[in-house]
């Protein structure tokens, strides 16, 4: 008789655990993605696409609910299976998991960045998937299992792994023929001079810009320097108190009939159009003019620092930035 009251009771305490956890979570969905959302632990898991024929993603390291931020730290299960379209994905370093069948059959996917605290990959991962590069940033080689990626992409893939952690992913990720090492370390901060305006392409590996989150540029920087900083899709951290903006180079931003360069003293229209992951923020010393939008959709800035010397704001120049607070900004 004990044992049958001490099981109900368990039984009772458990259901009563899930009524709790079940209460806890909301589905929402951010910029084309969908996630749970866990409020009594802070915490976000994607668990798909609400419109499967994005071709390219970037998962933020954070999403925001109720006016709350919210760490997203997994990839569920079944998550993108079957989206076809996608050819192209960006984990955050935040992310720890990635579920069974996350991406399964994605079948353009061709190129994977896995951020600096993923762990383990589960299995099926990515099954059906071509990929041809896969970019790890975690030092410590993620548990996978033999079928967590394709046959095609043990085969053919290039793995670019840390620096000091190369010679571990070939024992972990045995299975797997080809491996390079990336000397660009997404925790660093990395500072560049730009000693002629429009050379920063110059300055940055190409294969290792989008891996760089800390950034600080030293010197003049012109139009193209502008096109090249967003392609680094990554930066959470840019420092340009420094750097001055001049005119010149090329558009920085040329598309839905809008052409954008750049002038003296002056960040324009939309220049950071790409940079959606910012978090922090330092302006140019030098600066006089904000454009129109300059900061418009950031909604993972939470800083930044705008120096004495501007005297013009353009409209709409922070509208979006729901994470910015008014204590935040340094004038």
């Amino acid at each position: 008789m004990k044992h049958i009251t001490l099981k109900l009771c368990l039984l009772l305490l458990l259901a009563v655990f899930t009524v709790e956890a079940n209460a806890a979570t909301s589905e929402i969905i951010v910029d084309q993605l969908r996630y749970s959302v866990y409020t009594t632990s802070g915490t976000a898991t994607v668990t798909g696409l609400s419109d499967k024929n994005v071709s390219s993603v970037v998962i933020p390291e954070y999403v925001e609910y109720n006016g709350e931020q919210y760490s997203v730290t997994s990839i569920g299960s079944y998550a993108f299976e079957g989206c076809s379209g996608l050819t192209s994905v960006t984990i955050p370093n935040s992310v720890t998991s990635i579920g069974s069948s996350a991406f399964k059959d994605c079948s353009g996917l061709n190129s994977v960045r896995l951020g600096v605290a993923v762990i383990s990959i589960g299995e099926n991962a990515f099954g059906g998937c071509e990929l041809d590069d896969i970019y790890t940033f975690s030092k410590v080689p993620p548990t996978i299992y033999a079928n967590s990626f394709s046959p095609y992409s043990y085969s053919y893939a290039i793995v670019t792994t840390p620096d000091t952690s190369l010679d571990k992913y070939k024992i972990e990720w045995s299975d797997f023929l080809h491996f390079r090492k990336n000397s660009t370390d997404p925790e660093k901060a990395y500072i560049y001079t730009v000693d002629t305006p429009g050379d920063l392409l110059n300055l940055i590996d190409t294969n290792d810009a989008d891996a760089i989150s800390k950034l600080k540029l030293i010197g003049e920087i012109n139009g193209t320097d502008l096109l090249v900083l967003n392609k680094m899709v990554n930066i959470t951290s840019l420092d340009l108190s420094e750097a001055t903006i001049v005119s010149g180079g090329m558009p920085y931003y040329d598309k839905d009939n809008e052409r954008f360069g750049t002038e003296d003293n002056t960040l324009g229209n939309k220049w950071a159009y790409n940079l959606n992951l910012i978090q922090e923020l330092e302006l140019p010393e030098s600066l006089i003019k904000i454009g129109s939008y300059a900061f418009s959709g950031k909604k993972f800035l939470i800083q930044i620092n705008i120096p004495g010397s501007v005297s013009l704001i353009g409209s709409f120049a922070f509208d979006g930035c729901t994470g910015l607070k008014k204590q935040a900004l340094q004038v």
